[in-house]
């Protein structure tokens, strides 16, 4: 099966399962070294109310904008998803996830996680 097929079909299964599934999308198209079609997928599957009502799409958008190193992209949709969810804000500090590399030593990341100087 050529890499081509094999996204494709990874595409169709997580398509099928999840409501809004572009975001993961992306992170997988980035993860196979696509990072061209990754962006044209994270901004194509932006939330909205009715797809994302609990506004928890942009941390998604905020892991793979990181991951593809465009830091105010990535601060600017997690300042969206803190803004729609403060409660998650408490836990944020302490989360050492790897998608968060690329950002962790930003100024303003470490502001909005409240771990900044």
């Amino acid at each position: 099966m050529s890499r081509l097929a094999l996204i494709a079909a990874c595409v169709a299964v997580v398509a099928a399962a999840l409501p809004s599934p572009g975001l993961y999308v992306a992170m997988g198209l980035l993860r196979a070294g696509l990072p061209d079609s990754a962006k044209s997928m994270v901004i194509r599957s932006r939330g909205n109310p009715q797809v994302d009502p609990a506004s928890e799409l942009p941390i998604i958008e905020a892991q793979v904008w990181a991951q593809l190193g465009n830091k105010d992209e990535a601060i600017r949709a997690l300042t969206r998803f803190f803004a729609n969810n403060p409660q998650v804000r408490a836990f944020a500090k302490a989360d050492e996830s790897w998608w968060w590399d690329p950002i962790r030593d930003d100024p303003r990341y470490k502001t909005l996680v409240g771990s900044g100087t």
